[in-house]
């Protein structure tokens, strides 16, 4: 799996954990955990996603914690350069500096 690019599990009644492995996808370009019922908190190594353009994680309301490269996430935020174009999350329940910062996208669901 390490050539994926985009994995979208949304809406598959996913519960559990984000396995930390997740962050071996090194050509991980968009990843959709959306609308499941996800818990605990993002794994470390989603850091290790550096071509990450679409990050969904909102209707997850059990993800908790703080994400693990709100920091360097916030900082890649540059629309014009092909960086993480995306990123929509539960904010109420998972701190990232990012949520006041990245508006929910129209065109990606």
């Amino acid at each position: 799996m390490h050539s994926l690019v985009d994995l979208s599990l949304t809406q598959n009644t996913l519960t559990g954990s984000i396995p930390s492995e997740i962050g071996f996808m090194k050509n991980l370009r968009t990843l959709n955990l959306s609308k499941n019922s996800l818990s605990s908190r993002v794994p470390d190594t989603v850091a290790n996603l550096l071509l990450m353009e679409r990050l969904l994680l909102f209707d997850n309301e059990n993800l908790s914690g703080n994400f693990p490269m709100a920091s360097s996430l916030c900082q890649r935020r540059d629309f014009n350069g092909g960086w993480l174009n995306f990123f929509w999350a539960d904010c109420k329940s998972l701190g990232c500096e990012c949520c006041t910062k990245v508006s929910r996208p129209n065109n990606f669901i």
